[in-house]
């Protein structure tokens, strides 16, 4: 049973993680087109405001995506650190 439940445990992991590159990737794909777009509209000297704004928003998403969680799971390792750097 314990071997069913570690198992079950990776699937969700990997799953998570093919959903996160996913996520990435179209991303990143959107940005390539909005720029394509963005590089049009200024050779036309057209405005390009919205999509300006929409590139902002997933610049921002994909930095999101990046950053690391507030509370990252090396809590012993911070916590360590900041001992050394009393001691030290």
């Amino acid at each position: 049973m314990t071997s069913e439940l570690s198992f079950t445990y990776n699937v969700c992991i990997s799953n998570i993680n093919f959903i996160n590159t996913m996520k990435e990737k179209m991303i990143r794909m959107e940005i390539k087109k909005l720029n394509d777009v963005i590089d049009l509209k200024i050779l036309k000297g057209l405005s390009y405001r919205r999509e300006s704004l929409r590139h902002m928003f997933l610049l921002s998403r994909l930095s999101d995506m990046h950053r690391l969680p507030k509370f990252n799971s090396n809590w012993f390792k911070r916590f360590a650190n900041n001992i050394a750097m009393f001691l030290l």
